[in-house]
């Protein structure tokens, strides 16, 4: 027997061996992990259903007209997104909540986001004179709106999605931020709801975070029904497997490792002592709730 024929025969008898040994264990390791989703999708739908029937519509809109609901700074950064900053500005200052502001953070964009925003919302430069609480790339001008006193506007040099929103942070006035995406439009009561946990236990509720679904724009404006494409439609299941039925069964764990970047409600303060978003970071949501469990 040659050297090459008996590699070759080394080789296809570890080959069997592994294929032998790996397969029950493949089979076993995706059993017990798809077994463990379905736990968690049950988990989640129960959790979904209690949290629902809490939260009462009539309730939420008594406590807005009562104005007692905590104020809200809602955060807002943008990087090249001159397509649809101005609805997605629009909005949030369309919520139905009784005290908000809206922060929008121009990280450098490359394109007519900052002069669309100027334009549109007949933005004036202002010096404010307001603490850098966290570290962030300079911030060059800020603005404010003549024709929408809740409207903020910083501009900075670009260093990403984490330092902007810090820089939304070290100009927010509000003790509750809202961080949303730059083309994120949310549910006129949405904010509403996300803020009830807030009013409910204050003390020990630090963080609240969103259903995130589908939106496509139409003839008429956006659409929020399910999308008749093969992909839209296995990505509108995705979207609710794990924005919304995965992370409520994590949730009733005790468990919440992640809130979406795309909506979430945070204490301020709390936000503050962990040092904010680390700039950098790939999941920049995830590290920062980490980092508050830790604390």
């Amino acid at each position: 027997m040659t050297l090459t024929e008996l590699a070759t025969l080394i080789h296809s008898i570890l080959n069997m061996v592994l294929n032998q040994a790996l397969g029950p264990v493949l089979a076993v390791f995706f059993l017990f992990s798809n077994l463990c989703n379905l736990a968690v999708l049950m988990m989640g739908y129960v959790h979904s259903r209690r949290l629902y029937a809490a939260t009462n519509a009539d309730i939420i809109h008594k406590l807005s007209a009562l104005r007692i609901l905590t104020p809200v700074s809602i955060l807002m950064p943008c990087y090249n997104e001159e397509k649809s900053i101005v609805d997605s500005v629009r909005s949030m200052l369309n919520l139905e909540y009784p005290d908000i502001e809206v922060v929008v953070c121009n990280d450098g964009s490359k394109d007519a986001s900052l002069q669309i925003l100027i334009d549109e919302f007949q933005l004036v430069a202002v010096n404010l004179d307001t603490p850098m609480l966290i570290p962030t790339m300079q911030v060059r001008q800020t603005y404010i709106s003549r024709t929408e006193k809740r409207l903020f506007v910083i501009d900075k040099a670009n260093g990403g999605k984490a330092d902007a929103l810090n820089a939304c942070i070290n100009f927010s006035r509000n003790p509750l931020i809202c961080c949303v995406d730059s083309d994120s439009m949310l549910e006129s009561d949405g904010l509403m709801r996300v803020a009830l946990p807030f009013f409910n236990d204050p003390d020990r509720t630090v963080a609240v975070g969103g259903t995130i679904s589908i939106i496509s724009s139409g003839e008429n404006g956006f659409d929020r029904s399910v999308p008749f494409t093969y992909l839209g439609m296995i990505q509108s299941v995705e979207y609710l497997r794990a924005f919304l039925v995965g992370r409520m069964g994590w949730d009733f764990l005790k468990c919440t490792t992640i809130i979406s970047g795309a909506f979430g409600l945070f204490k301020k303060s709390m936000v503050i002592q962990v040092g904010g978003y680390t700039r950098g970071s790939i999941g920049e949501d995830m590290e920062l709730l980490l980092r508050m469990h830790a604390y």
